[in-house]
């Protein structure tokens, strides 16, 4: 069982300097309503969390953006994700907080998972560029590689885009949800193998039986 306990974002889209939203537990209540007017950084609360979740693709080797991600920026290249592309693009960082040269850049998620107490942080640093991921547990703490493995457990990153999207990105889910939810069931249940040996079991099966007729005609055949 996985509970947020509370969210920060600093210093990200349209949240300037440090914003948090605390989710109080109840028992007989699990759903919470985050409402506003438009342009008061409800899509900027979604988009920072898939961030969280996803990582902008800095810290790979390939520097490929998230497909996730790529839904609400388009092809985009990790850096221009960050700081934009001049174009269309302003990118994740608050561009009042980098006009005022503010540093802290981040989005942050405390939870419990099987009550134990978890804190996840997610942050950019400008010059140089660079994304830093944290992973904190029972006094332990875990970063970049080893941090996102840890994030995978609790949300695998195949699923981030079925729990997490705004109105705009619903029609493009819809396209391709078919076809792409049914592989990440596959992959994450583990079927796709499965499916292969049942594959080459029959064609096994077919071929004993091919040889097996094949025997019966050479003995009916030489016994003429």
């Amino acid at each position: 069982m996985v509970f947020y306990n509370k969210i920060t974002i600093s210093n990200l889209f349209a949240y300037k300097e440090k914003q948090s939203i605390n989710f109080d537990k109840y028992n007989n209540k699990n759903l919470y309503l985050i409402y506003g007017n438009n342009g008061y950084g409800k899509t900027s609360f979604i988009r920072a969390l898939k961030i969280l979740f996803l990582g902008t693709g800095l810290n790979d080797d390939s520097k490929i953006v998230p497909d996730s991600i790529k839904n609400f920026t388009g092809t985009i290249t990790s850096r221009q994700l960050v700081l934009g592309d001049n174009k269309n693009w302003l990118g994740i960082l608050n561009k009042n907080a980098v006009d005022e040269n503010l540093k802290d850049y981040f989005v942050e998620i405390n939870l419990t998972q099987n009550e134990k107490s978890i804190l996840i942080r997610r942050s950019w640093q400008v010059e140089p560029l660079k994304e830093n991921l944290v992973y904190k547990v029972d006094n332990l703490e875990f970063y970049d590689d080893e941090a996102q493995e840890r994030i995978d457990q609790i949300l695998p990153s195949m699923f981030v885009e079925f729990f997490m999207f705004d109105g705009e990105e619903i029609e493009k889910m819809a396209e391709k949800i078919s076809s792409s939810l049914k592989e990440k069931i596959q992959n994450i249940l583990n079927i796709t193998p499965i499916n292969h040996l049942i594959r080459e079991a029959k064609k096994v099966r077919n071929e004993y039986f091919d040889r097996s007729i094949s025997n019966e005609e050479e003995k009916i055949n030489s016994t003429l």
